[in-house]
């Protein structure tokens, strides 16, 4: 038992090692191709989503918390984990952000890259990073780099977002 276990698991690392595991754009079309999707609807999905996005994180920058929960799925949230926080309810996650922007004046980002992998017609795999800065009201500010991926689902209002990951570093700058 114990030399098939080790047989089995030697196969599934050199599977990943020798790059046996469909890279992200194969993935992304077999999925489109099981659903029936064209490359066009695709593209109206993907950039349906960096719209959507866009807007969400300018939501976010403004501080406009109801602005970037509306992005957020009422119906089908699964989770949001933040660093190492995990949120699986939308109060929770909404009460962390007051939290978050207490103390703030203002915040920006800037070199943002997103990337949208359509899997079906109503789900979508979105990743994006950024620089940020963040002002506080008593002079100290704080720079540094986000990761967010993200699964947008298409519900009866649009698009929404019902698993979210971001990670984040960064550091106070010197006065």
């Amino acid at each position: 038992m114990k030399k098939h276990f080790f047989i089995v698991s030697l196969a599934v690392l050199l599977c990943f090692a020798f790059g046996c595991q469909k890279d992200e754009g194969e993935a992304a079309e077999e999925a489109m191709e099981m659903e029936g999707l064209t490359e066009a609807q695709a593209m109206v999905i993907e950039d349906a989503l960096k719209a959507n996005y866009t807007e969400y994180l300018d939501a976010m920058i403004e501080m406009n918390l109801d602005g970037s929960m509306a992005y957020y799925s009422e119906t089908d949230f699964q989770e949001m984990l933040m660093g190492v926080s995990t949120y699986t309810d939308r109060e929770a996650l909404r009460n962390v952000f007051v939290e978050m922007i207490e103390g703030r004046a203002s915040q920006g980002w800037e070199n943002l890259g997103i990337k949208v992998s359509v899997l079906s017609g109503d789900a979508a795999y979105v990743s994006a990073s950024y620089d940020y800065t963040i002002n506080h009201e008593d002079g100290r500010i704080y720079q540094g780099k986000a990761v967010q991926t993200m699964i947008w689902q298409m519900e009866a209002a649009g698009w929404k977002i019902t698993h979210d990951h971001v990670s984040w570093a960064g550091q106070y700058l010197e006065e």
